[in-house]
């Protein structure tokens, strides 16, 4: 089960990637593709700064701080990639 929902979630996500960055796809489409990615990787970023806020407050400091700092190392990554693959002009 666990590999169906796996395998389903990432053909979304591949197809939502692809499709918002076709031409061939309307512009309102894109808009609404690229924002369900960005909401998508920042529920799961979101998730992370929880469970190092569950760990700190049951006294587990140094696995929250490393849960803090692995969410804002993702979320530097993840504005990178939209950057290059979203906001930057093609050559």
């Amino acid at each position: 089960m666990e590999l169906l929902f796996e395998l389903i979630l990432e053909l979304v996500m591949e197809g939502s990637i692809e499709a918002s960055r076709s031409k061939a796809v309307p512009k309102p489409v894109r808009i609404v593709l690229a924002a369900l990615v960005v909401l998508f990787f920042l529920a799961a970023i979101g998730l992370i700064v929880f469970a190092g806020i569950l760990m700190i407050r049951d006294g587990n400091t140094l696995a929250g701080a490393f849960m803090f700092l692995l969410a804002a190392l993702l979320l530097a990554l993840s504005i990178r990639g939209f950057i290059r693959t979203y906001l930057k002009k093609a050559k």
